[in-house]
C-alpha cells in the first residue's frame, strides 16, 4: 500500500511541476523595455505605473523624439497590465497602446493619443 501512494505521489508531481514551470515562464512573457516614439507635434510627457515601483516619471517627449523610457542607463521594464499615463490624455494599460515586438514595447504617441480618444 505504502509503495501505492509513493508511485501516486510521484506521478502527481511529474504531471504539476511543468505546470508550475509553464505558469512562472508565462507570467513574465511579455515583460519588456518601452520604446517611445514622440510622432506628435507636440511635447508629451508621460507615467509609468508597475506593481513592483508605483509610479514613475515624468519622462518627457520632443517632437520627433524616440527612445527608451528609463533613468539614464537603466532601462524601465514593464509588464502588459502596467500602467501608463500620457500626458492629460488619459491612463492604460501598456498593451493597449504600445505593441510588443523582439521583448520590446514599442509605443507610438500618436496611436496611443487616438486609442485613448476612443474611450
Amino acid at each position: 500500500m505504502k509503495q501505492i501512494w509513493i508511485f501516486v505521489m510521484v506521478a502527481v508531481l511529474s504531471m504539476i511541476l511543468p505546470l508550475a514551470s509553464y505558469a512562472q515562464e508565462h507570467r513574465h512573457l511579455h515583460r519588456g523595455e518601452i520604446n517611445v516614439v514622440n510622432d506628435t507635434d507636440t511635447q508629451v510627457s508621460i507615467y509609468v505605473t508597475t506593481e513592483e515601483s508605483g509610479r514613475m516619471g515624468p519622462w518627457t517627449y520632443k517632437p520627433g523624439q524616440s527612445s527608451h523610457v528609463g533613468y539614464k542607463e537603466i532601462r524601465l521594464r514593464v509588464k502588459r497590465d502596467d500602467l501608463i499615463e500620457i500626458a492629460d490624455w488619459g491612463k492604460a494599460h501598456i498593451e493597449d497602446v504600445a505593441d510588443f515586438h523582439d521583448g520590446i514595447w514599442q509605443l507610438s504617441l500618436r496611436h496611443a493619443r487616438h486609442e485613448l480618444r476612443r474611450r
